[in-house]
């Protein structure tokens, strides 16, 4: 599909995220999701709608979005044989996301910012020289006696 058929219009607010990402901490207090993929696509649709097709936003969209943009990336490592691993691939990721803002409190809720395959290739290219490093380690409980 060409590119000018796909969208006629110019989105008003680059660079923003709407105001229903996840924008929280989890229960744990972990910063939650490390970055933000787009959100909005033309999509099929129930046929109760009468519609064949219209534009949904949210995780529904964005979600197929990112892990599209992963594959393609850990496709594009196997076939380079670059060294895969999860830690490898969320390094790529997070390394090379497009910042969404420069002010320091959104940083707590648009984290790394935007998935960028492109450039998480590049990068995944340029470390391919890098060691993998690894660590295992195993904890040992003394004086616990199990029941």
């Amino acid at each position: 599909m060409a590119a000018g058929a796909h969208c006629v219009v110019q989105p008003s607010a680059k660079g923003m995220e709407y105001t229903w990402s996840n924008r929280r901490t989890t229960a744990d207090g972990d910063l939650g999701v490390s970055i933000s993929a787009p959100g909005g696509a033309v999509a099929p649709v129930p046929t109760w709608t009468l519609q064949s097709r219209m534009l949904m936003n949210g995780t529904s969209m964005s979600s197929p979005s990112a892990c599209g943009g992963v594959a393609l990336l850990v496709s594009g490592m196997k076939a380079e044989g670059i060294p895969l691993s999860p830690y490898s691939v969320r390094k790529a990721i997070e390394n090379t996301a497009a910042s969404i803002s420069n002010a320091p409190e959104e940083k707590l809720t648009t984290r790394n910012g935007l998935l960028q395959v492109d450039r998480a290739f590049e990068y995944a290219q340029q470390a391919k020289k890098l060691p993998l490093v690894s660590y295992r380690i195993s904890i040992n409980q003394v004086g616990k006696s199990s029941k």
